[in-house]
Parts: C-alpha cells; sequence; structure tokens
C-alpha cells in the first residue's frame, strides 16, 4: 500500500512538472521527454509523442525511446525544469540511490580508502613527518580530543607527505572522502582530496545530527573551531543538486551559515536564497574582525554563534541592495 501512495504522489509531481502521464504496470509510466521537447521547438515541430519511460518504483530511472536519453529523474529537473519542482523532488521523494549516480543515470563505482601506511596521530606520537603534523596540529588550535574527534592522520605516500588527512566516513562508518592540509609554506596547492564528485557525499555524515541546527562552513580546518554538529562544503558553493543540500532540505535542518567573510558578496546570498526557498531556517555568522572561522578560538565561536542573528528574504534582500551600493560607492 505505501509503493501505491508514493506512486500516486509521484505521479501526481509528474504531471505537474511534464503534462500529461500515461501509466503502465509495476511502476512505469510515461510522458514527453522534455530533451524531444527543446529539439522540437528547435525545428519548429510540435512534439506529440510521450516516449519518455520512466520507473518510479526504482529509483527513477528513465528513457526516452525516441532520442535515447536516459539517466535519473534528478538530472532531468536539473536541466530542464525549475528550481522550485528540483526543490519540491529532493525533498519528497529523493534518497541516496537517486543522488549517488553520474549525469547519464551510472552509478558511482569509485571507492575510497586510506593509504596503507596511514597513523592517526592520536595513536602515534613519534617519526619525523608524525612529528611534524603534531606541531602543525597545535599551532592551529587541534586538541587531542579534535584529533580523535576527527580521527586526524599522517601518510608518507607522495599523493597525501606533508599533509594532516582528514578522513570522513558516510552515515554506515564507511569511509567516503579524503582531504588534505598541507602544512608546507609556499605549495601550489594548500588542499588536496580524493578524486571523487563532492556533490555525491556529506562529509563525516557519520557525526551529523540532522534534527539540530547545523554549522555550515567552508573546509575540514574550519571544523576545529565550531561545534561539533558542523560540515564543510568543501569549497564555496551549496550546489542544489548535491546530496547535502537533500539531507538539510529533506530534514528540515535549521542552518548556521559560517562561511569567509569574502563571499559575503559572491556565493553566500546565493545559498541563502536555497536554503530559504527549500522552508528551512537559516541564521549567519557575524565574523568581527576575524577573516575566517580558523582564526577565531572555540569559546570566540561559541560566543559569535550564540549572537547569530536569522536571516529571512527581507534580510537577504537588504543584504543584495546593500552589496549593489557599496559597489558603486566612490
Amino acid at each position: 500500500m505505501g509503493e501505491v501512495h508514493a506512486g500516486a504522489d509521484k505521479i501526481e509531481f509528474l504531471t505537474r512538472v511534464f503534462g500529461q502521464v500515461d501509466v503502465f504496470t509495476k511502476g512505469n509510466v510515461q510522458t514527453k521527454c522534455p530533451k524531444c521537447i527543446e529539439d522540437h521547438r528547435k525545428l519548429g515541430i510540435p512534439l506529440r509523442k510521450r516516449k519518455l519511460a520512466i520507473n518510479i518504483l526504482k529509483s527513477d530511472i528513465f528513457h526516452c525511446w525516441f532520442c535515447g536519453y536516459r539517466g535519473r529523474l534528478v538530472h532531468v529537473l536539473k536541466k530542464y525544469s525549475t528550481r522550485d519542482h528540483l526543490i519540491e523532488y529532493i525533498k519528497r521523494f529523493a534518497d541516496i540511490a537517486t543522488l549517488t549516480v553520474e549525469d547519464d543515470g551510472t552509478p558511482i563505482k569509485k571507492t575510497v580508502s586510506l593509504p596503507r601506511d596511514f597513523k592517526m596521530l592520536a595513536t602515534h606520537k613519534c617519526g619525523t613527518i608524525v612529528e611534524q603534523a603534531h606541531r602543525y596540529a597545535k599551532e592551529r588550535g587541534f586538541t587531542e580530543r579534535e584529533l580523535w574527534y576527527f580521527k586526524v592522520g599522517v601518510s608518507e605516500e607522495k599523493t597525501w607527505k606533508h599533509r594532516l588527512l582528514f578522513p570522513s566516513f558516510d552515515n554506515s562508518g564507511k569511509i567516503n572522502y579524503i582531504v588534505g592540509r598541507s602544512w608546507l609554506p609556499n605549495v601550489r596547492y594548500s588542499y588536496w582530496d580524493t578524486e571523487m564528485n563532492k556533490k555525491k557525499i556529506v562529509f563525516n555524515e557519520i557525526n551529523i545530527d540532522w534534527s539540530k541546527e547545523l554549522t555550515v562552513t567552508e573546509g575540514p580546518m574550519d571544523l576545529i573551531k565550531c561545534n561539533d554538529n558542523s560540515i564543510p562544503l568543501l569549497g564555496s558553493d551549496l550546489s542544489r543538486d548535491s546530496f547535502l543540500f537533500a539531507q538539510i532540505v529533506k530534514n528540515k535542518t535549521p542552518i548556521l551559515l559560517a562561511v569567509d567573510p569574502d563571499m559575503a558578496y559572491k556565493k553566500m546570498p546565493k545559498i541563502i536564497d536555497s536554503i530559504l526557498k527549500a522552508g528551512n531556517k537559516i541564521r549567519v555568522l557575524d565574523y568581527g574582525s576575524h577573516k575566517d572561522v580558523g582564526e577565531m578560538t572555540r569559546d570566540e565561536f561559541f560566543i559569535r554563534r550564540q549572537r547569530a542573528k536569522p536571516w529571512s528574504r527581507d534580510t537577504l534582500l537588504t543584504h543584495k541592495i546593500s552589496s549593489i551600493s557599496s559597489t558603486f560607492t566612490i
């Protein structure tokens, strides 16, 4: 009975998005292919046939019998539908099975594993590389507690040498990502990570409680100053088709946005706009004179976290107007 209701809800959604939907057996439906519609429009020919088949009970796999377009429904919505429809789909129907796939709908097969010589700093104190790592970690504010909590370690493999390694674990405890931060000065790339699509994972999801406010920051080094329920973007954007965004929307998780001030006039408004449109609450951290979270002590972060104010559509609009005005200030 659950499948019947889920199918009926999804058919209603698909009808609003694509128009008429023909229902077949075993969870299969057909509607007009948006790619074919676009191609026919360019030729000035109306599309009459409904050839886009979708299996609504098996991770929303689709295939157009006319043009061959195939994949997962989330990718069709991202490319051909509206932001509101995409957010609604993620919120109501998407799960990890629909989001951990490549754009052509094929499952991601890459795996991540720790280097064979990985040494966790919490359990290793001796050795040149280990001692260098401990000194750098101490300079950046790590305590013994953070070394244990984040499972930070080192390796002498060429890819990871002279870097603090932050392994990430999914909600079942399986490693899904590694990012390394160099402690050497003047290196070309301060950060180095595994060749995985960052949009398909939630960094250290094993530590996350989606029912509580989630601090969203930029990089893993910021986490050591934040509260435990924190996550890095691993960059400067929160993509609406990422697994992280899907989990935030699905769980109605309130957000504390703690990104660097230099993002204030770039990516931050876009992130806030996406969160507010999804119906989630959001607060924004005031950095004061600090340039990033990493410059603060944990106590300073706690105080500023307590003082962070909620943002609304009006607050965002005021911020955008202020940003435009400052651009033209002489």
